[in-house]
């Protein structure tokens, strides 16, 4: 009763606080304490509702500390000078992992294993290494397996964008909280560049002290990166990084969309149990999920269109010449973004290339009419993009 009350009050609070001036230990509180109410809705008193309610509570608290500490055992991260950082940005499975798994599979660039990203305090991943370690070293490590649609291991490179995790400022935050699962949206963490000004700064500073850290972690100077959701956010990025350069990968919405859609519903599923999750519930946030997949497509073509992402900051990247012709993709990325290719990477895209050719798919994707839509919606929904880049209509 008593901590019924608590949030209760919490609540009331929450409603009428100045969003202008919220803090971003406020916007993540605010939407932890939403995710925790979305769960037990949803799956009621179990060791879900403690894995939210507790475990990530705890989580989150043990990395902010070590964060802290960090400026105590590792101040040099903060003299680190970040230059010409490259954001990879466009629709999920547009070909952004082949492209960035290219560039960074000799690690010659920054970037942050599915570990580092988990636990970005170098204090903490000094006392985790063994332990980390070991779980590599005996195949221990898999968190998401290759059935799911997305692998992902302790041991093996991923995206940035998990760093927002702790700050519930990214799209991967609703299905792995459960916040998915809520009555109401959560379009505050899709449009990360219509939030208030306090809470776009302070998201960033944190992503800088984490990239710095992955510098002086790694010692390697340029980073590339790959944040699919961050497109937007790319005009926040574009401020705090006045030289970055973005690559934008397009791949047709027929082909992105329901692939889409079926690995959120798998990770669902992976999450918390097939079975347990309300089938009206379910349809309710892939819904939500396919509108924010458009509103993605559209955010970036309209900073193309305005000028507000201009040409010396953008290249442009489709995903069929990927196919056709890796090596010379990267290449133009290369010059791009000015990145130095060693010969070592030169061979590691040849042979990455050679694999692309044959590759095959470790799970299956449902039918788009299985989620309640059709091609002809997506067409219509998306016509921009099938005027723009010429994609065939027709599945």
């Amino acid at each position: 009763m008593i901590l019924k009350n608590i949030a209760g009050n919490w609540f009331s609070k929450a409603r009428t606080f100045d969003k202008e001036n919220e803090s971003l230990n406020h916007f993540w509180w605010r939407h932890h304490l939403l995710s925790i109410q979305a769960v037990k809705r949803t799956f009621g008193l179990g060791l879900g509702l403690v894995k939210v309610s507790i475990l990530h509570t705890l989580w989150r608290g043990i990395i902010m500390l070590f964060m802290q500490l960090d400026k105590v055992f590792y101040p040099a991260w903060s003299r680190t000078t970040i230059d010409r950082p490259v954001f990879i940005i466009g629709h999920p499975r547009s070909g952004t992992t082949m492209l960035h798994r290219s560039l960074t599979s000799t690690g010659d660039f920054v970037v942050f294993k599915f570990w580092h990203l988990v636990f970005p305090s170098l204090t903490l991943r000094r006392l985790l290494n063994p332990l980390i370690s070991y779980l590599i070293r005996h195949g221990k490590d898999v968190i998401v397996p290759k059935e799911v649609g997305h692998f992902a291991a302790l041991g093996e490179v991923d995206e940035e964008d998990f760093l927002f995790l702790f700050q519930a400022l990214t799209q991967f935050y609703p299905p792995l909280s459960g916040l998915a699962f809520a009555e109401k949206d959560f379009d505050e963490m899709v449009f990360c560049d219509a939030l208030p000004a306090k809470l776009r700064r302070q998201s960033m500073a944190w992503f800088d002290g984490c990239i710095r850290r992955q510098m002086l972690f790694t010692g390697r100077k340029r980073i590339v990166t790959k944040m699919n959701y961050s497109a937007m956010r790319v005009r926040t990025l574009l401020e705090t990084y006045p030289d970055a350069r973005i690559v934008y990968v397009v791949r047709s919405p027929l082909d992105t969309i329901p692939s889409h859609l079926s690995l959120h519903q798998n990770v669902c599923y992976h999450q918390w149990g097939k079975d347990r999750i309300p089938p009206a519930v379910l349809n309710r946030y892939i819904l939500r999920r396919y509108k924010h997949n458009v509103s993605l497509y559209q955010y970036v073509e309209d900073l193309l269109a305005t000028g507000a992402l201009p040409s010396s900051k953008v290249i442009t990247i489709q995903y069929e010449d990927m196919m056709n012709d890796l090596e010379a993709e990267v290449a133009r990325v290369a010059a791009f973004c000015e990145l130095d290719i060693s010969d070592s990477l030169r061979h590691s895209i040849a042979d990455q290339a050679g694999v692309q050719r044959g590759y095959k798919r470790d799970h299956n994707n449902q039918k788009l009419e299985d989620f309640g839509l059709t091609s002809a919606d997506i067409v219509r929904d998306l016509s921009f993009i099938f005027d723009r880049y010429g994609f065939d209509r027709k599945v």
